[in-house]
């Protein structure tokens, strides 16, 4: 598969994802080629602004017809935003305190990477008709590891959100 097409699912999900779960527009800032043919680039997790209170990092495979993960790192602010935007409350407060407020959050966080990965796998199984999706792994202050040898292509997308950055970056073997 032509890696410019996963330039295509990386802006097509965030936008779609954002719009319709919290009716929010999501912009591109910039891509980093970090495994592949042409790659150049460096980690683009340090230039998100905001990472100083926090971040969550949500991991979801796809395995089938081909292989590879997809990571989404959301600082703590947007994390917040989406989460209370999409339960409808005023704010982080209104979700609860201490466990119940991470779990809120965890469980929001897990929906959103299902939403996006399931948006990409629906577009991939036009190259790769049997895809399947892994649970949802989602880590609160801790970066999903990536093993650099495991994939041909890896690249990373740097949007803005409800005022904040989140990365993705994709994976594929």
């Amino acid at each position: 598969m032509e890696t410019s097409k996963f330039d295509k699912l990386a802006h097509d999900a965030c936008t779609y994802v954002f719009d319709f779960m919290v009716g929010e527009t999501a912009a591109f800032v910039s891509d980093s080629h970090l495994i592949g043919t042409g790659a150049t680039g460096t980690d683009l997790f340090g230039s998100m602004n905001g990472l100083d209170v926090g971040f969550y990092s949500i991991s979801v495979g796809y395995v089938g017809d081909a292989e590879g993960k997809i990571i989404l790192t959301l600082t703590r602010a947007l994390a917040e935003a989406f989460t209370c935007k999409l339960l409808g409350v005023a704010g982080p407060e209104w979700i609860g305190a201490g466990d119940q407020r991470e779990e809120t959050m965890r469980d929001t966080m897990g929906e959103l990477g299902n939403s996006f990965v399931g948006l990409v796998k629906g577009a991939l199984t036009q190259f790769y008709p049997r895809l399947m999706l892994t649970t949802p792994s989602v880590n609160h202050g801790n970066r999903v590891q990536v093993n650099s040898g495991e994939y041909s292509f890896r690249k990373q997308y740097h949007f803005t959100a409800m005022g904040s950055s989140m990365i993705v970056d994709i994976c594929h073997k």
